[in-house]
Protein backbone atom coordinates (compact mmCIF):
# COMPACT_ATOMS: atom_id res chain seq x y z
CA UNK A 1 0.00 0.00 0.00
CA UNK A 2 1.47 3.69 -1.03
CA UNK A 3 1.82 5.72 1.58
CA UNK A 4 0.90 9.28 1.50
CA UNK A 5 2.97 12.24 1.62
CA UNK A 6 2.61 14.43 4.19
CA UNK A 7 3.01 18.35 3.16
CA UNK A 8 3.78 21.20 6.00
CA UNK A 9 1.45 24.00 5.63
CA UNK A 10 3.20 26.65 6.86
CA UNK A 11 0.89 29.44 8.26
CA UNK A 12 1.52 33.39 7.92
CA UNK A 13 2.15 34.92 11.03
CA UNK A 14 1.85 38.41 12.02
CA UNK A 15 5.40 39.66 13.79
CA UNK A 16 4.95 43.25 15.24
CA UNK A 17 8.36 44.91 16.79
CA UNK A 18 7.87 47.49 19.34
CA UNK A 19 10.87 49.11 21.10
CA UNK A 20 8.46 50.35 24.29
CA UNK A 21 7.39 48.58 27.08
CA UNK A 22 4.12 50.18 27.64
CA UNK A 23 3.13 49.43 23.71
CA UNK A 24 4.41 45.68 24.30
CA UNK A 25 2.17 45.35 27.33
CA UNK A 26 -0.86 46.95 25.36
CA UNK A 27 -0.33 45.01 22.04
CA UNK A 28 0.06 41.68 24.11
CA UNK A 29 -3.04 42.57 26.40
CA UNK A 30 -4.85 43.42 23.60
CA UNK A 31 -4.00 40.64 21.09
CA UNK A 32 -1.66 38.20 22.21
CA UNK A 33 -4.44 35.87 23.77
CA UNK A 34 -6.50 35.87 21.22
CA UNK A 35 -3.94 34.99 18.12
CA UNK A 36 -1.70 32.73 19.98
CA UNK A 37 1.22 31.61 17.87
CA UNK A 38 0.54 33.17 15.13
CA UNK A 39 1.32 36.37 16.82
CA UNK A 40 5.18 36.82 17.08
CA UNK A 41 6.21 39.83 19.16
CA UNK A 42 9.57 40.88 19.49
CA UNK A 43 10.81 43.42 21.56
CA UNK A 44 14.01 45.56 22.61
CA UNK A 45 13.92 47.18 25.91
CA UNK A 46 17.13 49.35 25.17
CA UNK A 47 17.09 53.39 24.72
CA UNK A 48 19.22 52.85 21.51
CA UNK A 49 19.55 57.13 21.91
CA UNK A 50 22.01 56.87 24.77
CA UNK A 51 25.48 56.05 24.18
CA UNK A 52 27.77 55.20 21.70
CA UNK A 53 26.88 52.73 19.20
CA UNK A 54 29.69 50.90 18.01
CA UNK A 55 30.82 48.27 18.77
CA UNK A 56 27.03 47.20 18.96
CA UNK A 57 27.36 44.48 21.89
CA UNK A 58 25.00 43.69 25.19
CA UNK A 59 27.82 44.44 27.26
CA UNK A 60 28.40 47.40 25.33
CA UNK A 61 25.68 48.79 25.47
CA UNK A 62 24.61 47.73 29.40
CA UNK A 63 28.03 49.42 30.01
CA UNK A 64 26.67 52.76 28.19
CA UNK A 65 23.54 52.84 29.72
CA UNK A 66 24.48 52.47 33.45
CA UNK A 67 27.47 55.33 32.74
CA UNK A 68 24.62 57.44 32.09
CA UNK A 69 22.25 56.71 34.89
CA UNK A 70 19.90 54.45 32.73
CA UNK A 71 19.45 51.24 35.13
CA UNK A 72 19.39 47.79 33.27
CA UNK A 73 18.56 44.56 34.66
CA UNK A 74 20.92 41.39 35.34
CA UNK A 75 19.40 40.16 32.21
CA UNK A 76 19.64 42.38 30.06
CA UNK A 77 22.66 41.24 27.85
CA UNK A 78 20.84 37.67 27.53
CA UNK A 79 17.39 39.21 26.42
CA UNK A 80 19.07 41.06 24.02
CA UNK A 81 20.93 38.14 22.26
CA UNK A 82 17.57 36.73 22.43
CA UNK A 83 16.05 39.76 20.34
CA UNK A 84 18.91 39.62 17.82
CA UNK A 85 18.20 35.76 17.97
CA UNK A 86 14.83 35.69 17.03
CA UNK A 87 15.12 38.61 14.53
CA UNK A 88 17.55 36.92 12.60
CA UNK A 89 14.87 33.57 12.54
CA UNK A 90 12.31 35.66 11.48
CA UNK A 91 10.70 33.93 8.29
CA UNK A 92 10.12 36.25 4.80
CA UNK A 93 6.92 34.59 4.35
CA UNK A 94 5.29 36.83 7.08
CA UNK A 95 3.91 40.39 7.57
CA UNK A 96 5.98 42.50 9.74
CA UNK A 97 4.67 45.18 11.37
CA UNK A 98 7.07 47.97 13.27
CA UNK A 99 5.36 49.99 16.20
CA UNK A 100 7.47 53.34 16.67
CA UNK A 101 6.31 56.78 17.75
CA UNK A 102 8.01 59.86 17.63
CA UNK A 103 10.71 58.93 20.57
CA UNK A 104 14.45 58.93 19.28
CA UNK A 105 14.38 55.68 21.56
CA UNK A 106 11.76 53.91 19.16
CA UNK A 107 13.42 55.52 16.23
CA UNK A 108 17.03 54.43 16.81
CA UNK A 109 15.73 50.86 17.42
CA UNK A 110 13.69 50.59 14.36
CA UNK A 111 17.05 51.74 12.15
CA UNK A 112 19.01 49.18 14.23
CA UNK A 113 16.24 46.42 13.17
CA UNK A 114 16.02 47.42 9.90
CA UNK A 115 19.94 46.25 8.90
CA UNK A 116 18.38 42.71 9.72
CA UNK A 117 14.92 42.97 8.74
CA UNK A 118 16.28 44.24 5.36
CA UNK A 119 17.56 40.62 3.95
CA UNK A 120 13.91 39.83 4.53
CA UNK A 121 11.42 42.16 3.35
CA UNK A 122 12.22 45.02 1.65
CA UNK A 123 9.62 46.98 2.75
CA UNK A 124 7.21 46.23 6.33
CA UNK A 125 4.36 48.24 7.75
CA UNK A 126 4.68 51.08 9.83
CA UNK A 127 2.49 51.66 12.80
CA UNK A 128 2.99 54.97 14.39
CA UNK A 129 2.60 53.76 18.23
CA UNK A 130 2.36 57.66 19.50
CA UNK A 131 -1.64 57.41 20.00
CA UNK A 132 -1.45 54.47 21.99
CA UNK A 133 0.81 56.41 24.65
CA UNK A 134 -2.22 57.81 26.80
CA UNK A 135 -4.81 55.35 25.45
CA UNK A 136 -7.22 54.00 28.05
CA UNK A 137 -7.59 50.75 27.93
CA UNK A 138 -11.40 50.03 27.35
CA UNK A 139 -10.45 51.62 23.82
CA UNK A 140 -6.97 49.81 23.47
CA UNK A 141 -8.39 47.20 20.92
CA UNK A 142 -10.38 50.12 19.07
CA UNK A 143 -7.12 52.10 18.51
CA UNK A 144 -5.15 49.40 18.02
CA UNK A 145 -7.29 47.99 14.97
CA UNK A 146 -7.31 51.66 13.83
CA UNK A 147 -3.73 52.16 13.40
CA UNK A 148 -2.87 48.68 12.00
CA UNK A 149 -5.35 48.90 9.53
CA UNK A 150 -3.66 52.81 8.73
CA UNK A 151 -0.22 50.93 8.72
CA UNK A 152 1.90 52.40 6.24
CA UNK A 153 4.16 50.88 3.64
CA UNK A 154 7.83 52.12 4.40
CA UNK A 155 10.79 50.83 2.92
CA UNK A 156 13.31 49.58 5.11
CA UNK A 157 16.83 50.47 2.75
CA UNK A 158 16.66 54.42 3.95
CA UNK A 159 16.22 52.98 7.51
CA UNK A 160 18.99 50.82 6.88
CA UNK A 161 21.48 53.30 5.60
CA UNK A 162 20.73 55.68 8.80
CA UNK A 163 21.91 53.16 11.13
CA UNK A 164 24.99 52.83 9.45
CA UNK A 165 25.51 56.81 9.25
CA UNK A 166 24.43 56.60 12.92
CA UNK A 167 27.40 54.12 14.11
CA UNK A 168 30.29 55.65 11.99
CA UNK A 169 29.30 58.84 13.73
CA UNK A 170 29.06 57.10 16.92
CA UNK A 171 27.65 60.33 19.28
CA UNK A 172 26.50 59.70 22.77
CA UNK A 173 22.86 60.97 22.29
CA UNK A 174 21.11 61.00 19.78
CA UNK A 175 17.66 63.13 19.46
CA UNK A 176 14.78 62.93 17.01
CA UNK A 177 14.49 65.85 14.01
CA UNK A 178 11.74 65.12 11.59
CA UNK A 179 10.61 61.80 12.51
CA UNK A 180 14.17 60.66 12.34
CA UNK A 181 17.31 59.89 15.02
CA UNK A 182 19.89 62.69 14.92
CA UNK A 183 23.59 62.67 16.65
CA UNK A 184 24.21 65.48 18.61
CA UNK A 185 26.91 65.72 21.52
CA UNK A 186 25.86 64.36 24.60
CA UNK A 187 26.25 67.58 26.12
CA UNK A 188 23.39 68.67 24.05
CA UNK A 189 20.86 69.46 26.89
CA UNK A 190 23.60 71.30 29.12
CA UNK A 191 22.68 74.88 28.01
CA UNK A 192 18.78 74.25 28.95
CA UNK A 193 19.94 72.82 32.14
CA UNK A 194 21.92 75.86 32.87
CA UNK A 195 19.48 78.08 31.68
CA UNK A 196 17.27 76.83 34.42
CA UNK A 197 20.13 76.59 36.47
CA UNK A 198 20.76 80.17 36.60
CA UNK A 199 17.19 81.19 37.72
CA UNK A 200 16.40 82.30 41.08
CA UNK A 201 17.00 79.80 44.14
CA UNK A 202 18.17 77.18 42.54
CA UNK A 203 19.65 75.31 45.21
CA UNK A 204 15.99 74.40 46.00
CA UNK A 205 15.07 73.19 42.60
CA UNK A 206 16.00 69.40 42.92
CA UNK A 207 17.61 67.59 39.98
CA UNK A 208 14.57 65.87 39.25
CA UNK A 209 12.18 69.27 38.60
CA UNK A 210 15.14 70.32 36.66
CA UNK A 211 14.85 67.27 34.38
CA UNK A 212 11.04 67.36 34.14
CA UNK A 213 11.13 71.04 32.73
CA UNK A 214 13.44 70.07 30.20
CA UNK A 215 11.57 66.96 28.70
CA UNK A 216 8.80 69.07 28.58
CA UNK A 217 10.74 71.67 26.56
CA UNK A 218 12.10 68.95 24.17
CA UNK A 219 8.15 67.68 23.87
CA UNK A 220 7.51 70.80 22.51
CA UNK A 221 10.36 71.24 20.46
CA UNK A 222 10.58 68.17 18.89
CA UNK A 223 7.11 66.44 19.73
CA UNK A 224 8.67 63.37 21.54
CA UNK A 225 10.06 62.44 25.22
CA UNK A 226 13.85 61.85 26.56
CA UNK A 227 15.18 59.34 28.60
CA UNK A 228 14.37 60.22 32.17
CA UNK A 229 16.95 58.89 33.69
CA UNK A 230 19.27 60.63 31.60
CA UNK A 231 18.63 64.20 31.82
CA UNK A 232 18.50 63.53 35.64
CA UNK A 233 21.97 62.35 34.98
CA UNK A 234 23.03 65.69 32.89
CA UNK A 235 21.59 67.58 35.53
CA UNK A 236 23.75 66.06 37.71
CA UNK A 237 27.05 66.68 35.92
CA UNK A 238 25.72 70.29 35.29
CA UNK A 239 25.17 71.06 38.87
CA UNK A 240 28.62 69.51 39.97
CA UNK A 241 30.19 71.25 37.49
CA UNK A 242 29.66 74.74 38.06
CA UNK A 243 29.50 74.34 41.94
Amino acid sequence: MEKRKRHTVYKKRQVHLCFDANIRGLLMQTYHAEMGRTMDLLFLDEDLSVGRLNPLTPSFRKRMLEERGIPTEDSFCGEYCTFLRRIEGLSPEDSCYVWCSKDPYELTGVAMASTYLASKWEQVLFCDSGPLQDVEPARARAVCDALLSRAAVTSLRPWAALWKRLQEENTSLRIAVDGLPRSVPETFFDPWIQRLLAQEAPQERDNFSIAIQVEEEYRTRFHGRMNIHFLLHRVDVVRRREM
